[in-house]
């Protein structure tokens, strides 16, 4: 089943080109949209244990701070179009 997530990240792990380098290297990662500072939106079948655990093995510092949670129905904001066409894929599937 797909998920669609929120990863936020503390910038000691490094600028958004050095993230979507790690979601791109991931295997499960399945697609990933970014519009917002140090966050990135993440479309996965991986529970957010696994998709942590991933991300985790490819940062090189261990001070790195990160947070991923899952997008639920239950979800509010103001959000390009774009974006909210995004997540509501996943979410309306």
């Amino acid at each position: 089943m797909r998920r669609v997530y929120l990863l936020v990240y503390s910038n000691v792990i490094g600028d958004r080109d050095v993230i979507k380098g790690i979601l791109n290297s991931i295997e499960g990662v399945l697609d990933w949209r970014c519009d917002m500072p140090n966050s990135f939106y993440v479309i996965s079948e991986m529970n957010a244990c696994t998709l942590v655990d991933r991300i985790h093995a490819r940062i090189q510092s261990e001070s790195c701070r990160f947070f991923v949670t899952e997008i639920t129905a239950n979800h509010e904001g103001y959000l390009p179009k774009d974006t909210r066409d995004f997540i509501n894929t996943v979410l309306n599937a």
